[in-house]
């Protein structure tokens, strides 16, 4: 299985079942922290279909009333519900510019799409449903939560797509984080998992605060994507990097030069991070240059 370079491949995404497989069937699991994890509940909210309504009683839940019957019968009725048999999860893969970036192994935008491929495999294998919200740069592809192979296959396909659709060029519009938080407060429904696959780059307040309202029904975990050198520049030397439009001379043994880099990434880290906890206290974190085998374990059981 071939996993390095920029871009995801089909054949990557699909071959990671077997992987998902084989944490699956591993008998020694990590010990699960105290989070909204992938498999930790089967209910979060109410999480119910609604089965029959029947005549009020003493100690029935208000809020669960059923008015239309209610109405025609005169008398006062509240719901029953059933525990929903599958659980739908729906992962939001970033695959907008800021994503297409790399320095060894495989970029960012193909390991949000390799997370998606695993947590989906594992998600079938548990006989829930898995859907995905892919955001490019200007729009959107939503899969709705399905329990059938051909349709995450699908799925699978469309990613790959976008994330062949990235380039260096810097494009004229992008889609905010904080578009997607409104987007996700339309399609989450009550008992949703939700998983982020971002680097969070611009996860702003009013995004946190989206997401919060959106726990008070789903679950919420976020999976947040670096590389290496976002974090700290190596020290070889004089470097350039390009990008369509400039390109940008550094020279990575000045002291100064990386000191004032490091602040200034280690100001932004912190603001993210603060925001991420609110909405995840646990959230995880995933570097570009690691195996699959190394950060499979963490994905699934948090």
């Amino acid at each position: 299985m071939v996993d390095y370079g920029p871009y995801s491949s089909v054949e990557t995404l699909i071959g990671l079942k077997p992987v998902a497989k084989a944490i699956a069937s591993n008998r020694v699991k990590p010990k699960l922290r105290p989070r909204d994890g992938l498999r930790q509940s089967r209910i979060s909210g109410r999480g119910m279909d609604f089965e029959e309504a029947r005549p009020y009683q003493p100690g029935d839940d208000a809020r669960h009333i059923e008015w239309r019957v209610t109405a025609r019968s005169g008398k006062l009725h509240t719901k029953l519900f059933t525990e929903e048999k599958e659980k739908n999860t729906l992962i939001v893969v970033d695959q907008r510019s800021p994503m297409f970036f790399g320095t060894r192994r495989r970029f960012k935008s193909t390991l949000a799409a390799e997370v998606a491929a695993l947590l989906g495999w594992y998600t079938l294998m548990n006989k829930d449903h898995i859907g995905l919200l892919i955001v490019g740069n200007d729009r959107q592809h939503f899969v709705r939560p399905s329990s059938r192979n051909t349709q995450f296959l699908h799925a699978l396909s469309s990613l790959n797509e976008m994330n062949h659709q990235l380039t260096t060029e810097q494009p004229s519009t992008e889609i905010s984080f904080e578009q997607i938080s409104r987007e996700l407060s339309t399609l989450a429904k009550p008992g949703f998992n939700l998983v982020l696959v971002s680097d969070f780059h611009d996860f702003n307040e009013r995004a946190s605060n989206d997401l919060m309202r959106l726990k008070r029904h789903c679950s919420v975990r976020a999976i947040r994507i670096y590389d290496s050198w976002e974090q700290q520049l190596p020290n070889v030397g004089n470097i350039e990097l390009l990008s369509a439009k400039q390109s940008l001379a550094i020279d990575t043994s000045a002291d100064q030069q990386n000191r004032l880099y490091q602040e200034q990434q280690q100001q932004q880290y912190s603001i993210i991070n603060d925001r991420l906890k609110l909405v995840d206290p646990f959230y995880t974190q995933l570097a570009t240059h690691k195996e699959a085998t190394e950060w499979g374990q963490r994905v699934i059981h948090g």
